[in-house]
């Protein structure tokens, strides 16, 4: 599930792999995203373990930061 504005754009999804540090590919929901020590990881609301529903925000093709949030976010909307 992708959000924009701007120049941001945020994505939510289902944390799939990570690297064992901050660099490196990660993959959230099937999309791979560079990662560089720059990226700001929020763990507030849990690890950012494989499993987990995070919330990815990107600012001009850059990602920015990584945070864990309710798992609510990652299910499709029931109608």
């Amino acid at each position: 599930m992708a959000a924009c504005s701007e120049n941001s754009i945020e994505y939510t999804g289902i944390l799939e792999h990570r690297p064992e540090g901050k660099d490196g590919m990660w993959v959230i929901s099937g999309r791979s995203f560079s990662v560089t020590q720059e990226v700001e990881l929020d763990e507030d609301n849990g690890a950012l373990t494989a499993g987990v529903c995070v919330e990815l925000e990107m600012q001009d093709g850059d990602v920015k930061e990584i945070e864990s949030t309710d798992i609510a976010k990652c299910k499709p909307e029931q109608t």
